[in-house]
């Protein structure tokens, strides 16, 4: 099991500093023995927990996570916003080009597209040039949201949907076996 061998890791660390303490001391080398002192405070200080994971499992608070998790989502909808108010929310500006992202995906590329298709489908819908750079780091925080999701096997490549996989085409699998017919009229 996994949290046993770190326990016996972290204990042969601890048995090993406290050799190295106790052996420069004894070469009054107090730099070398003050530093595995600090390494040995700290695995001592890891293993009860260690030990306590072992024994109980890993404990998560789900409340915080869920809580934080909806942070920047609780707005709402925003339409009857002053355009003045809307400028100055940050959240706003990300969900619009999230938004946008997500609508050239769909309606312009049948829910997968590459980052160049989506650079072009952006601004032909909107009149905007995007920067690659900060494109990809917008799609990058959107498939961390589950908003769009990696094509496995396809570098820069995004769905709408998880399932969607495309592969990638090889000829050899296309040969024909039949005979090529012609006309012997």
């Amino acid at each position: 099991m996994f949290i046993d061998e770190e326990i016996e890791f972290i204990k042969s660390q601890i048995a090993h500093h406290e050799r190295s303490v106790e052996f420069f001391h004894s070469k009054r080398d107090h730099s070398k023995a003050n530093r595995h002192s600090g390494i040995l405070r700290r695995f001592q200080d890891v293993l009860p927990k260690m030990v306590e994971i072992q024994k109980h499992g890993l404990q998560v608070n789900h409340e915080i996570d869920t809580a934080s998790d909806k942070i920047g989502s609780r707005l709402g909808n925003l339409s009857d916003l002053p355009e003045e108010l809307k400028k100055q929310l940050v959240s706003i500006q990300y969900d619009e080009t999230e938004q946008a992202i997500l609508d050239v995906i769909k309606d312009n590329f049948d829910g997968i597209a590459s980052i160049d298709e989506i650079m072009v489908g952006l601004f032909r819908s909107s009149g905007e040039m995007h920067q690659r750079d900060v494109l990809a780091n917008k799609i990058y925080r959107m498939t961390r949201k589950d908003l769009l999701f990696s094509v496995s096997g396809r570098k820069g490549v995004y769905s709408v949907s998880r399932q969607r996989s495309v592969n990638k085409v090889d000829d050899s699998d296309h040969q024909t076996t039949e005979p090529l017919q012609t006309s012997s009229d």
